[in-house]
């Protein structure tokens, strides 16, 4: 059947995607200058051009979806099209002011009012065949140099908005379009090739513009409707609509959610567990001697003391070091076992700020309250940092004090080249399953006092020294050669487990680094980071928005994150029958802490991906 047989196109072809187009544009409605330029007679242009043939239309339904992207402003205005037939663009077709097909117009001037007399400045193409050659150059050189009617400064500012490339050009139709996209070619933005004898104009790929291959052509996506940001201004991630955060209707960074910690259970954990329960021997036994011994040797203390949890290994440490009524200086930034163990031995806690930088307890506040029944210091090695233990182990000589160290969070931390086990009266440890190494539930109590491991030894079992003779009242704290077996399984990899964290955490280091506003962790001088947790901190002022917003919008943007603590121990209402010091740190942190994921589980691109969320956050928060 000849093209004139086919009979006319029905207007929904074009009328539905110039409205797709139009519609889906709604993310910078009104919101750029740039958009301002799109007008219904360029609108008009844009759909005798898709007029031009099947291929060309099926192109522009195609390219709907990823034309809407590039800020048209949407308009209610109604496009009343009127092609010139064969004399504008080969092919095409005509419709009448209803939307419908109707007959072809004589050839010559354009009807007054109509879209093509607008748009061809009032004269229509040449009609029919010998002109048309001409005609369609002309075209083009309009297509190339007024796409989508925006102008030069407009396509510098946004690369994507390139002419499309038709298939049917060649010879010098195709010269035409690559003399009009000789200039973007200079600026790194397009490129020519040949393929098959033909001439066509690729978009090249760019780190924020998706490329996409649609029936052999390439066709770009804007990263999104702004410029691009100046030199010195916060990194964002290349990604579609980087600037837009997926809390308000952008693209997140990651689709699978980064999780903030995982458990790792191996089949050699498994496989030690069972072999303990087909043993039938469950109880404190072998195992758990042998993983009391393997822990002493790896944390630098002399002796060790498995037990049931690690607020039990607090109490089981505070018992002999404590007496009731004493007051015992505690840090206001940890966990609040840390203090209500003080509380259930029958002493007061004393609460103590933390130090800006490490957020570990600040020995010079601690000094500075100090009473005349204080006999002991509580310290803890928050979020795998250690305290700043000279200076804690210096205050403790000088006033004849005690020195209690909880490192549930800081199995494997170093001081100046040795375990922190090595320091202080005693160091308990936590093997809750979030924890650096895990035995489901378990904790630990290490000493270098051998007459205070036997206290602790037996405080743990009912007070008892042999079967059944009980020299002193005591708990049931024991742990199980079950929880035993897994944790000395989960020991022939800690050190490796450890090593990972630490190589993650200075891969956040780095993508932290030059973004205003966000303060990494740090350990204090001659202590080693072992990164239970990866506190970033908020600098005061450096955002439009608080803390637990921050947060939500890093989850999604897909990277889980935690508050650790949303609350300073002393504000507990736990201790409210206790002076309510003034602790501005501690206060601090509780506002502006926020920790990510750290753990080994995690893949370099995970790590990555972190670093790129909290880039893209604090860009769009930025004050």
């Amino acid at each position: 059947m000849s093209r004139r047989a086919r009979g006319p196109v029905s207007s929904p072809t074009v009328t539905v995607a110039i409205a797709v187009w139009l519609r889906t544009s709604s993310v910078a409605r009104g919101s750029d200058p740039a958009a301002r330029s799109v007008t219904p007679s360029a609108i008009a242009r844009l759909a005798t051009w898709a007029g031009s043939g099947s291929s060309a239309r099926a192109r522009l339904e195609r390219n709907s979806m990823s034309a809407s992207r590039c800020c048209l402003r949407p308009t209610r205005r109604r496009v009343v099209m009127r092609s010139a037939g064969r004399s504008a663009c080969r092919g095409s077709r005509v419709f009448n002011r209803s939307g419908g097909p109707g007959p072809r117009p004589a050839a010559g001037r354009a009807r007054p009012g109509t879209a093509a007399s607008r748009s061809h400045g009032g004269r229509a193409a040449r009609a029919p065949r010998r002109g048309a050659a001409r005609a369609r150059r002309r075209w083009n050189r309009r297509a190339c140099g007024g796409w989508i009617g925006c102008g030069r400064a407009t396509r510098a500012r946004f690369p994507c908005l390139t002419p499309p490339c038709d298939p049917r050009l060649s010879g010098r139709r195709a010269a035409d379009l690559g003399g009009q996209a000789r200039g973007a070619r200079r600026a790194g933005r397009s490129t020519p090739v040949v393929r098959a004898g033909r001439r066509e104009h690729r978009v090249r790929e760019r780190p924020d513009v998706l490329s996409h291959r649609s029936g052999g052509a390439v066709r770009s996506i804007p990263a999104c409707a702004r410029p691009r940001p100046a030199p010195g201004d916060p990194p964002t991630m290349p990604t579609a609509a980087s600037d837009l955060l997926a809390l308000e209707g952008g693209t997140p960074v990651s689709a699978e959610p980064v999780p903030m910690v995982r458990v790792e259970i191996t089949d050699a954990d498994v496989d030690a567990a069972v072999a303990v329960l087909r043993s039938g021997m469950l109880a404190q036994g072998g195992r758990a001697a042998a993983f009391e011994e393997r822990f002493a040797a790896m944390t630098g203390a002399a002796h060790a003391a498995a037990c049931a949890n690690g607020t039990c290994a607090l109490s089981l440490a505070y018992h002999p070091l404590i007496e009731p009524g004493d007051d015992v200086l505690c840090p206001a930034w940890t966990y609040i076992a840390t203090a209500s163990m003080i509380v259930a031995r029958g002493a007061r806690p004393v609460f103590c700020d933390a130090d800006p930088e490490t957020y570990t307890l600040d020995p010079a506040d601690a000094e500075r309250r100090i009473t005349p029944n204080t006999t002991a210091i509580a310290v803890t090695h928050l979020y795998g940092a250690p305290a700043n233990i000279d200076a804690v182990q210096a205050l403790a000589a000088r006033r004849g004090l005690r020195v209690i160290y909880d490192a549930a969070q800081a199995h494997l931390a170093t001081w100046r080249g040795e375990g922190v086990g090595a320091f202080g009266d005693a160091v308990t440890y936590s093997f809750y399953p979030t924890k650096n190494i895990t035995t489901g539930e378990g904790g630990m109590v290490t000493t270098n006092d051998a007459d205070l491991d036997r206290a602790v030894r037996r405080l743990r079992s009912h007070g008892e020294t042999r079967k059944y003779l009980h020299e002193s009242i005591g708990f049931n704290y024991r742990m199980t050669d079950v929880e035993a077996a897994i944790g000395l399984s989960q020991l022939d990899r800690l050190g490796e487990a450890t090593e990972r964290r630490r190589a993650n955490a200075r891969a956040l280091d780095r993508a932290i680094e030059p973004i205003p506003g966000l303060i990494a962790p740090r350990a204090p001088l001659g202590g080693e980071h072992v990164y239970h947790l990866y506190a970033v901190r908020l600098e005061a002022g450096a955002f439009r928005v608080d803390r637990d917003r921050f947060a939500e919008a890093l989850r999604a943007e897909g990277v889980q994150c935690a508050v650790h603590y949303p609350r300073s121990t002393h504000r507990q209402p736990a201790f409210g029958d206790l002076p309510q010091a003034d602790l501005p740190v501690a206060d601090r942190l509780a506002r502006t802490l926020l920790c990510v994921p750290v753990h080994p589980g995690l893949t370099d691109r995970q790590v990555a991906i972190v670093g790129e969320a909290l880039a893209k956050v604090a860009a769009a928060y930025a004050a």
